[in-house]
């Protein structure tokens, strides 16, 4: 990689992954309802959802399985000063600015809707429509049938068999 692209252009990679969660950082810090849980050195950024009662580790635990499985992020848990975090690692030179608003915005909505219901009730994963289906469509099925066709409310058709 190094041979091919050179150190000055990885190097700018690298620096973008570092401006990038200065950006998290920033939306991070200009949310009431998040909290930064370290001072952000490099690429890696931990925070919570803190707008709700009751046990904000498992709250937003269960927010990350959130943006999980409905495919908008793959940020992962820490623990900061015997808190649970939610751990952005930006690390792909394909995340821009508007990946860093969807996964705000993502981390809002689920945590806004789980604490609106309670810590006893499941709520399904939130689906987001829109920026976080370029990946898939630009990849269809594995590969396998070519891409997903995007319907007019900017949601994947099937593909049929």
């Amino acid at each position: 990689t190094l041979s091919v692209y050179g150190a000055d252009r990885i190097g700018a990679v690298a620096q973008q992954t570092c401006d990038l969660a200065a950006t998290l950082a920033v939306r991070v810090d200009q949310e009431p309802v998040l909290e930064r849980l370290a001072p952000v050195a490099l690429n890696i950024v931990c925070f919570r959802f803190v707008a709700a009662e009751g046990d904000l580790d498992r709250l937003n635990a269960d927010i990350v399985a959130d943006l999980q499985e409905a495919g908008i992020a793959a940020p992962s848990t820490t623990t900061v000063n015997g808190k649970l975090a939610i751990r952005a690692a930006i690390e792909n030179h394909r995340t821009d600015p508007t990946d860093i608003a969807i996964l705000v915005d993502a981390v809002l909505e689920a945590g806004r809707a789980r604490a609106a219901a309670g810590p006893e009730k499941k709520v399904p994963p939130v689906i987001h429509r829109g920026q976080v289906y370029r990946e898939a469509s630009r990849l269809g099925d594995a590969g396998a049938r070519g891409p997903l066709p995007a319907t007019s409310a900017g949601t994947l058709a099937a593909v049929p068999p």
